[in-house]
């Protein structure tokens, strides 16, 4: 108990203001003043306040007043009752108590907040409470700092306001203001200088719904005296000190989990692994080391500690073994935070670690829990900026968003429905959800927190609450939790798929993504709209929804919306029996700007309509002819809706042309595909094509193109979809790769061959058996193109997955002589020794009258074009020699049948096949007259 101190300004109230019946609390004054820059810091605040009915009494009766005893002293001045005129001392009556919050028991150095609860006795309606208090001290960490804010606060109406603060006259201060906070009065008074704001009445009645938090709704000031980042990083300096000499135990401990660990990247993963599996995060935002950390030695000992005593462990570590590494403020909330405050050590409230490693710098928070066994998580949150505490840092630097950083979807969900009596007979639904990056850790830690069992079960309630009345689950839900991604399957039964509406008499069955359209954000009345609206941050998501079910309608659609904001598709299309849905969403933003805000929504309402996928069928047993529901047109208008209509008219007329020009007779076809090209590029001049119709025509024109043999009129098709959409994926790469080799431009092949195999490897959870593939195309056309560099490199990939060791060391041996490159050679077959395997067969084992031959590579067989065009079907005989290297020479036809057609093939295909020389126990010498006959037929 002490007097106000003696720069605190006393305010007058009138006690005697009418009672406002429409409040439950009447709000006469409430002052704040905060003195800086001296020690020690201090804040003053006054409130009074009337209480009109029970419940006030009931919520404002008692005080509760938190402070920080590790730094802050509490002085209460007073709290007086004014009842009918009378002021009444409440604190000689008044119970007192005491909470201690510390952050970890039993710790003493960790204080905690302490709350200091007044039971005030003898309190009732109508009476005003008139209280004042004073905190002294700031922490430590900021020395006599001017750290200061204030703020009003919605739903409360307040009769007179009040902020005043007061700084050294010699002192440079920041000041920034928000949401319409008034410009302060300043003077000088002696040493000080004052900034005052005055509020004879304030109410803000609501918030607006969906505002960022980063975006203030009431006025709100802020003081500091850092001038730039550079200030700011200097002050962190002297917390966050990475020089100096290590700890020994840190050192050894660093030290023994890096060994064997030959890149800085391989010793980053495991330093950082045992850091997100070992070390316990507790937090320790308050107190003394709410800002400083604790040694890293100590950190270490206890296996646990905040986002500062983490990160300058993980950085002494680093330091240990000789990487280079800094600890980087940064905010949890984002970058927006960060502006919002402009340069201050409060603008931060998290510490993660920059590290620079053979492939770039990277970005990890050691705070991110793993599961025992799993790989370090180097996906950070998405901060987007912080400052780098270096002695060379002078303002803020970019932290990529990891999500942007990932070309796949961080959720994908495949829905699959097996339908086969209809809409109205049982039916099964099958869902996939795969999580990526950022997604997947925030599933993982969800499934870990609530037990595989309960996750499941919740699913299954989410299902029973939705569409489909009497789902049953079919199978317990399955849990991939092992890799990098998350991957949960459920299984349900569906006894009737479809509703049936009895007033339109039809059987509905209706569809919409529930991973795309919990990101969407609509909000009411955005004519009026005052803040922006915020979005869900960066994401991307994809739904597939595939419907196996007889008798549906044919339908194919593509449409789109897409602004600064985010980025949606959906395309549709029926293949037999097989309905296919496609849906991705992007979020480009974390949110839509005020001016943007109604064609926003507009956008959205649109989405969400065109994201219902409807199937119907006339009556209630659900067997007529199902109809599938188009979706309306993204940004509907006469002229579009014209060219669409034209558009599909074409598309029409191209079918009907195919089915003039492509007459089938057993195998062959025979296409007039001159007529065809002509046909396709009138479609593609016509205004309004969809890029998704456009897709669709020139990759079916393409597959035609290879099923009748014409890959020259193929590649034209390809690279007709390459540049009028934009587009490149693995399905037009896969038709480049086969058209091109089959026209012998090997070069070509391999450009699209790479590029599959770059989307493959970058899949956060690639299928190896496809990569071996892959690479064994890559060595078949490496090859035919004669480069046996290309062919060794391929060998060496496929020797480290599931493949054959024995003939791919062999093989590999051979290039390198071929090569001579004698060393490569020698090591390649060190391995063979090393694995038991012989270089030769057994049968080369000893002496050998005769050469034996043995193929290293033969070409593939390949269809020709008679096959294709004149249905024309073969053999050719014919001999070669085979010289000392295993290269082949003299191709000689001796029988052809038809005459005139396959004869320059096959030499061509000898001319591509090698052998291994002879093994040293044969005789070194050519082989002439190898007889060889060649098939030439549909099948072969």
């Amino acid at each position: 108990m002490s007097p106000p101190p003696d720069w605190v300004k006393e305010r007058t109230v009138d006690f005697s203001a009418p009672v406002d019946s429409a409040q439950a609390t009447d709000f006469f004054l409430s002052d704040l003043q905060m003195r800086a820059g001296a020690v020690p810091n201090q804040s003053y605040q006054r409130l009074v306040f009337r209480m009109n009915t029970i419940q006030a009494v009931q919520s404002f009766g008692n005080l509760r007043i938190v402070y920080f005893p590790a730094f802050q002293k509490l002085a209460i001045h007073h709290v007086h009752v004014v009842r009918n005129g009378q002021s009444i001392d409440m604190l000689p009556t008044a119970r007192v108590t005491y909470e201690t919050q510390q952050t970890a028991a039993g710790e003493p150095e960790h204080e905690g907040a302490t709350a200091v609860n007044l039971f005030l006795a003898d309190v009732r309606r109508g009476d005003t409470i008139d209280y004042a208090l004073t905190f002294s001290g700031q922490n430590e960490a900021f020395g006599d700092h001017v750290l200061l804010s204030g703020a009003l606060f919605p739903g409360v109406e307040m009769k007179n306001v009040f902020h005043r603060v007061l700084v050294p006259k010699d002192r440079d201060v920041r000041l920034v203001t928000y949401a319409g906070y008034p410009e302060p009065t300043t003077r000088v008074t002696g040493d000080w200088r004052e900034y005052e704001t005055h509020w004879p009445g304030f109410y803000l009645e609501t918030l607006e719904p969906g505002t960022p938090v980063w975006v203030p709704q009431v006025p709100v000031f802020g003081m500091s005296d850092f001038p730039d980042w550079a200030a700011v990083r200097q002050w962190a300096e002297g917390l966050f000190n990475a020089g100096g000499e290590v700890d020994s135990e840190v050192a050894s401990r660093a030290a023994g989990l890096v060994e064997g660990a030959t890149t800085r990247r391989d010793k980053l993963e495991r330093l950082l692994r045992f850091m997100q599996a070992e070390i316990r995060y507790v937090g320790m935002e308050i107190g003394r080391n709410g800002f400083r950390p604790f040694a890293p030695a100590v950190v270490l000992d206890r296996r646990y500690g905040d986002c500062k005593d983490q990160a300058m462990l993980l950085v002494a570590m680093l330091h240990s073994i000789g990487i280079d590494a800094k600890p980087v403020l940064v905010n949890s909330g984002g970058r927006h935070l960060v502006e919002l405050s402009g340069p201050a050590p409060t603008a931060f409230d998290h510490l993660i670690v920059r590290v620079d490693v053979e492939d770039g710098t990277v970005w990890v928070d050691p705070t991110m829990p793993i599961v025992n066994g799993a790989a370090a998580d180097f996906l950070t949150g998405n901060f987007g900026t912080g400052l780098v505490v270096d002695d060379k840092a002078t303002a803020l630097e970019e932290i990529p968003d990891p999500v942007l950083r990932q070309e796949t979807p961080d959720v994908r969900v495949a829905d699959t429905f097996d339908l086969p009596g209809g809409l109205s007979a049982e039916g099964t639904w099958t869902r996939r959800s795969t999580y990526v990056g950022r997604s997947a850790k925030e599933a993982r830690l969800v499934i870990e927190n609530m037990g595989q069992a309960a996750f499941a079960n919740a699913l299954f309630k989410l299902q029973q609450n939705g569409s489909f009345k009497g789902i049953d689950q079919s199978e317990v839900t399955q849990f991939h939790l092992d890799g990098p991604e998350v991957v949960i399957i459920e299984k349900y039964r569906l006894p009737q798929p479809g509703e049936y509406d009895a007033e339109d008499n039809v059987t509905r069955f209706s569809f919409r993504p529930r991973n795309i359209v919990d990101l969407l954000r609509w909000t009411e009345n955005s004519e009026a709209r005052k803040t922006p609206v915020g979005l869900p941050g960066i994401s991307r998501r994809e739904t597939i929804l595939t419907v196996n079910m007889p008798g549906m309608n044919n339908v194919h659609y593509v449409r789109e919306a897409k602004s600064a904001y985010h980025d949606f598709r959906i395309a549709g299309r029926l293949l037999g029996d097989t309905l296919r849905v496609s849906y991705k969403y992007d979020v480009l933003a974390d949110q839509v700007e005020v001016r943007d805000v109604a064609t926003f929504n507009e956008q959205v309402d649109k989405i969400w309509r065109a994201s219902n996928v409807i199937l119907w069928t006339a009556g209630k047993d659900g067997t007529s002819e199902i109809r599938v529901s188009v979706p309306p047109e993204m940004m509907p208008d006469a002229e579009a809706e014209n060219n669409q209509q034209a558009a599909a008219e074409r598309w029409r007329s191209v079918q009907e042309r195919f089915a003039a020009h492509f007459e089938k007779s057993g195998s062959p076809f025979t296409v007039d595909f001159a007529a065809v090209r002509q046909e396709v590029a009138t479609f593609l001049d016509m205004p309004g094509v969809e890029k998704g119709l456009v897709n669709f025509v020139l990759m079916n024109c393409a597959k035609s193109a290879q099923k009748a043999g014409r890959h020259e009129d193929a590649v034209h098709f390809l690279g007709l979809l390459k540049e009028r959409t934009d587009h490149t994926d693995i399905l037009l790469l896969e038709a480049l790769a086969t058209s091109h080799g089959a026209l012998g431009d090997y070069a070509a092949a391999g450009v699209a061959l790479q590029e599959i195999l770059k989307y493959r490897q970058d899949d956060n959870n690639p299928d190896m058996f496809e990569i071996r593939q892959l690479y064994e195309r890559m060595r078949v056309n490496h090859w035919l193109q004669g480069d046996l560099a290309a062919v060794a490199a391929d060998l060496e990939a496929l020797l480290g997955m599931d493949y054959d060791q024995t003939n791919g060391l062999r093989e590999l041996a051979y290039l390198y002589d071929r090569m001579g490159d004698g060393e490569a050679a020698a090591r390649t077959r060190a391995r063979l020794s090393k694995a038991e395997i012989s270089e030769w067969p057994a049968s080369a084992a000893e002496g050998s009258a005769r050469r034996q031959l043995r193929i290293v590579f033969q070409p593939p067989h390949v269809k020709t074009p008679e096959i294709y065009r004149d249905g024309i079907e073969g053999y050719a005989k014919l001999t070669f020699d085979v010289l000392v290297d295993g290269t082949t020479t003299d191709c000689k036809i001796v029988e052809a049948y038809p005459e005139g057609y396959f004869e320059k093939v096959a030499c061509d295909r000898i001319a591509n096949t090698y052998y291994f020389p002879a093994a040293p126990s044969e005789p070194q010498v050519e082989v002439r007259d190898v007889p060889r006959e060649i098939d030439f037929s549909w099948d072969s």
